[in-house]
């Protein structure tokens, strides 16, 4: 079930990139996969939530932090050329 946080419908990529840096922030991997979800369905030519989206579900699945500190890393650079 979607919660209003991982809702994307209207909204631009950058602030579903936004989203995601703070659902990895608060380290709520339910709310973040959902998220990843929604945006991936969403966003479905958008290159840079699509990667994203795809290491965040490996990265969970294997509860490698480490990998999803790469991601926030990532999603932070992709902010700033954006």
């Amino acid at each position: 079930m979607s919660t209003p946080d991982s809702q994307v419908s209207g909204e631009s990529s950058s602030q579903v990139l936004r989203k995601l840096l703070m659902q990895i922030e608060n380290k709520d991997m339910t709310e973040l996969l959902s998220l990843c979800d929604n945006a991936s369905t969403e966003f479905e030519d958008d290159y840079h939530i699509q990667q994203v989206c795809t290491e965040i579900r490996v990265y969970a699945e294997f509860r490698n932090d480490s990998g999803l500190e790469e991601v926030k890393s990532r999603i932070k650079d992709i902010l700033l050329l954006k």
